[in-house]
């Protein structure tokens, strides 16, 4: 997935939350950061599963020697949304950053 984004100056990458975390924990775990030019990425988005920000923050961090420096962005599908819209009490996220939809279980605020 990197070597392609490299290999074809990718502008934007698009992953499952897993797969930020899957390439963070294979890049930390090599003794030198891999030969890739990210240079050319400038937007990260992430959906199908929870939004975690700190996974964004280490996906960055381990990649900026390979030129990394996107802006990353989360994103929800539609069944995302259509919870949203329907919920009574909105969107909360918690102070972990995760962000839900419905009631206001302890340890969110309304956003």
């Amino acid at each position: 997935w990197l070597n392609s984004a490299s290999l074809y100056c990718a502008n934007v990458l698009v992953s499952p939350d897993f797969g930020f975390r899957l390439v963070t924990k294979r890049v930390k775990s090599l003794k030198t950061p891999p030969s890739l030019d990210l240079s050319s990425i400038c937007f990260a988005t992430t959906s199908a599963e929870r939004v975690r920000p700190a996974t964004y923050v280490e996906f960055e961090s381990v990649l900026r020697p390979c030129g990394y420096h996107a802006e990353t962005v989360p994103a929800y599908g539609l069944a995302e949304h259509v919870v949203c819209v329907s919920a009574v009490y909105g969107i909360v996220t918690s102070t972990r950053g995760d962000v839900a939809c419905g009631g206001d279980p302890a340890g969110y605020s309304p956003v």
